[in-house]
């Protein structure tokens, strides 16, 4: 499944509060200390293995073509199912939140466990509520009682997919770009590929919270006037 070129028109990229250069290490220290918690919780690498299994990619065992390309799939797969199975939404005002994958979904349950009562000790079910779902959420099998969506801004976009691809052994980090050069505002996801081949890696961004973003696409040049790239490391 091959990337698409990267987008050349600006837009009303998904914010995070602007931050100056110094402050930026903070900020990635905290949302992949998010990765960390996301990648211990066992549901998560069940939502990736669902999301690739979904979109029938190949894997190194079964298929003899170039692992570039089983890659790219699976990054793609877990990309688009996160995207389409998501909704962009701010911080609470005047603050930056920063959620993990199961708070992300949590969010997006519905009904809600607040306004409905309708799931007793609501927190203590939550991985029963996923199960069930998991068909629903990614296309196989008729809706139960509740449904789900990743409901995300955009640091909480990194936190969900280097959480997904993690958990299935991709090398993950954040990309935190400026329009002025000195002050810091969105980040988006980003992934080295190939796995498992010796040789030159190249680096792929996911920005999911623009609708007419694919993956491989980011913001033009001109709103990447200073950028840098975080990888995360567990531990």
């Amino acid at each position: 499944m091959p990337f698409a070129q990267p987008a050349t028109q600006a837009s009303p990229y998904g914010t995070m509060k602007i931050v100056r250069g110094e402050h930026v290490v903070d900020r990635v220290r905290t949302m992949f200390g998010q990765v960390y918690k996301s990648l211990r919780w066992p549901m998560t690498r069940t939502i990736a293995v669902q999301m690739i299994l979904q979109a029938d990619c190949p894997a190194q065992n079964t298929w003899g073509g170039d692992k570039r390309k089983i890659d790219e799939c699976q990054v793609a797969a877990i990309y688009w199912s996160f995207k389409n199975n998501g909704m962009y939404l701010g911080d609470v005002v005047n603050k930056d939140t920063y959620q993990t994958l199961a708070r992300s979904l949590e969010l997006g349950l519905q009904p809600s466990p607040v306004l409905a009562a309708a799931v007793q000790g609501f927190r203590g079910n939550i991985d029963n509520l996923y199960r069930q779902d998991l068909a629903v959420l990614f296309g196989a099998g008729e809706a139960s009682d509740t449904q789900a969506k990743f409901i995300f801004d955009c640091d909480d976009a990194v936190i969900c997919l280097c959480a997904l691809l993690g958990s299935v052994g991709f090398r993950c980090g954040a990309k935190i770009i400026s329009e002025n050069g000195s002050e810091f505002g969105h980040t988006y996801a980003v992934v080295e590929l190939p796995r498992y081949v010796s040789g030159p890696k190249y680096i792929v961004p996911l920005d999911a919270t623009e609708f007419q973003f694919s993956a491989g696409d980011e913001p033009p040049r001109s709103a990447r006037r200073a950028e840098r790239i975080y990888w995360y490391q567990d531990g």
